[in-house]
């Protein structure tokens, strides 16, 4: 086939996607229906009888009207020259096979295997109640979206290649290293064959192998006679639970396998809660005290009697290297550009809105090393962390780690107990300056300013860099993650905003001229919001292709420029700070809804989870709580010397706001 070539009279082929043993996917487009799809062509190597096409175009069709969440929609099965087709929903994403090889060679953090295995069983479950069985379960057939969503494809493919070849050759198709036994010996498939290579599938998600390699003949052998290799928890550090039901779904006769998918997905989502627990890591070695209490001369800072005094950040040995650690060396603190505007909360508020996802719990687990049955402590107000040096801060979408950029490396502190928990040596060649966590994934962005003009992207789980982002001819200060998380933004002082694919590293699009103070994306349309505080110019742009939707060059209530944008929860309302004045715009069109004034020069705003008080930060270094209706200031906050934040956050229940600003320190207040 050819691009161009269309197909029924309707599908017009764009883009071969991927070509293999059972045919080739496409990229095309429905010119009925106007959209772009994904079509697969089943190339047969001999004809099979009109009869059994007939049929087993039949069988696709009611493969084809499954209609679940983990299922990938099949939209159309046709032909087009005796070739049989079918039309499928364009992903955009990752398959299964590429996240094993490219990211983790070694094998998946246990939380999302776990996560990723009870969504594939409840989507056969699924499929198997309604007489469906897949016969190819691999991960080259699973989809991983930039969402964290995961989807089965070719349901009903399969079953069509596996009939026609087998008639035309003898022997059945599949892939040799996921196939149940039944398949080598030619027997019908059952909801239990799909079973035994969801098991093969698992090995290969929790050690980055299937059980068995080899050649065809050697895998045959193995499959059909050898045991399947055990996991030992003891040596592999995995759960007792999750390597006994490995080990069950592998075993060689279909009846000794568990009774059903739905069965499969009752215990993997009983692993959920509590987290799998991992292997304990060595405690961070004891950090010196501070010379003094930072904040002590604050009475009003809410430091809490018996709470770890703040501590200095230090690099802690890495335990996998043998032999002392120089400790670094101590530069003094550097003066803290004031027309910097960090990311205000905007994942937070995110992922708020959105609903945290349970990953974040097992990472904030594996982070500290702590099993699941150890209760975290409840936070208390006071001094998180202090030191000369500190850059930039972060807030995990959990509410749970503080991300602090030290020269450059990247910190993660426990915000309850004030324990690092993590030390990342980014490479970056000069300071850490901004950090963003990804709002559904345990993922983490640094950028390095105009060190190396780059951002970068971090495996929580594991520290390891899985992806570098450059481009940018100045700087890269300033990141944002799109709500769902398949999209990162990245600007400068004197650099325009740029867009990039999550998963594949691709630049999207550049996002006007110029650089800009503050991005964040609206979950309510996906536009990137931007503005510029010298110019006082307010921006929204696609993220996918750079276009302008509007811009407003602000004239406040107050008379000033820009200082502060945040969005509410409920993604309906963009609020502009601007000085002592503020508008409530929407955030489609940029079209001011209300308008107010405030009683302080507000620097930065935030909103609650539930979107009834708005947190500002004002150059007279107090912390207010307003009404979000009425602006009135219900609470205020002092305890910090500098007039320069970083931070400031709702933790997702709304009782504690974080907030850290250029006297290098991050505070927890009680709301």
């Amino acid at each position: 086939m050819e691009s161009g070539t269309v197909l029924d009279g309707r599908y017009r082929l764009e883009r071969r996607l991927g070509q293999g043993g059972m045919g080739e996917v496409w990229s095309a487009h429905d010119l009925r229906l106007e959209r772009q799809v994904a079509l697969k062509l089943v190339l047969a190597r001999l004809a099979a009888p009109a009869e059994l096409l007939a049929r087993l175009t039949r069988e696709a069709r009611t493969a084809a009207s499954l209609q679940h969440s983990g299922i990938t929609v099949v939209h159309d099965v046709s032909e087009h020259a005796g070739t049989p087709f079918f039309v499928m929903e364009l992903l955009a994403g990752t398959d299964l096979a590429t996240l094993i090889r490219d990211r983790h060679p070694g094998g998946m953090p246990v939380g999302r295997t776990v996560e990723m295995a009870l969504a594939v069983s409840e989507a056969l479950a699924h499929a198997h109640d309604r007489g469906v069985v897949h016969r190819d379960i691999k991960p080259e057939n699973i989809m991983v979206l930039p969402d964290g969503t995961t989807k089965i494809c070719d349901f009903g493919i399969a079953r069509f290649a596996d009939a026609t070849t087998l008639t035309a050759e003898g022997r059945p198709l599949g892939t040799p290293s996921f196939m149940a036994p039944e398949q080598w010996r030619a027997e019908q498939a059952r909801p239990g064959t799909d079973l035994y290579s969801l098991g093969c599938t698992l090995h290969a998600m929790l050690t980055g192998r299937p059980p068995f390699s080899g050649n065809q003949h050697a895998l045959m052998y193995q499959h059909l006679n050898a045991p399947a290799p055990e996991l030992d928890p003891e040596r592999h550090g995995f759960p007792p639970d999750l390597c006994r039901l490995v080990g069950e779904l592998l075993r060689k006769e279909i009846g000794n396998r568990p009774k059903s998918a739905a069965a499969v997905a009752r215990r993997l989502r009983a692993m959920r809660h509590p987290a799998p627990p991992a292997p304990r890591r060595p405690p961070a070695p004891p950090l010196p005290e501070p010379d003094g209490r930072a904040g002590s001369a604050h009475p009003d800072s809410g430091t809490a009697a018996g709470r770890p005094g703040p501590r200095r950040p230090v690099k802690p040995p890495d335990p996998t290297v043998p032999g002392p650690v120089r400790e670094p060396t101590v530069r003094p603190p550097k003066p803290f550009p004031r027309r910097r505007a960090l990311l205000v909360a905007g994942g937070t508020v995110a992922a708020t809105a959105l609903g945290v996802p349970a990953v974040w719990g097992i990472v904030s687990e594996a982070l500290r090393g702590d099993p699941p049955e150890v209760p975290h402590p409840a936070p208390a107000p006071g001094v998180i962390v202090s030191g000369a040096h500190l850059w930039c801060h972060a807030l995990s979408p959990d509410g749970r780690t503080l991300a602090a950029g030290w020269e450059n490396d990247l910190q993660l502190w426990d915000v309850a107990t004030s324990r690092l928990v993590r030390t990342i040596p980014t490479g970056h060649p000069d300071d850490v300056v901004d950090a963003a966590f990804h709002p559904k994934r345990p993922l983490l962005a640094t950028a390095g300013g105009s060190g190396d003009r780059a951002a970068k992207l971090w495996d929580l789980t594991t520290g390891r860099l899985l992806r570098t982002f450059s481009g940018h001819k100045r700087s890269a200060g300033l990141l944002a993650f799109s709500p769902d998380g398949g999209t990162l933004a990245t600007t400068g002082y004197d650099d325009p905003p740029r867009t990039w694919d999550v998963e594949s590293g691709r630049l999207l699009a550049t996002c006007g001229t110029g650089g800009r103070d503050r991005i964040l994306f609206s979950p309510r349309d996906g536009s990137l919001i931007s503005f510029t505080e010298l110019s006082s110019l307010l921006t929204a742009h696609d993220p996918r292709n750079g276009r302008l939707l509007w811009e407003d060059s602000i004239k406040s209530p107050g008379g000033d420029t820009i200082t502060s944008i945040a969005l509410s929860p409920d993604r309906s309302t963009l609020v502009v700070g601007e000085g002592t004045g503020i508008t409530f715009r929407d955030p489609r069109t940029g079209e001011v809804v209300r308008s107010g004034r405030l009683d302080f020069y507000g620097r930065h705003l935030t909103y609650s989870p539930n979107g009834r008080l708005l947190a500002g930060w004002s150059i007279d270094r107090v912390i207010r709580l307003l009404d979000a209706t009425s602006l009135k200031v219900v609470k205020t906050f002092t305890g910090h010397t500098e007039d320069a934040a970083h931070l400031l956050a709702f933790t997702p229940d709304g009782r504690h706001l974080v907030s850290a600003t250029s006297d290098n320190s991050a505070r927890l207040w009680k709301i």
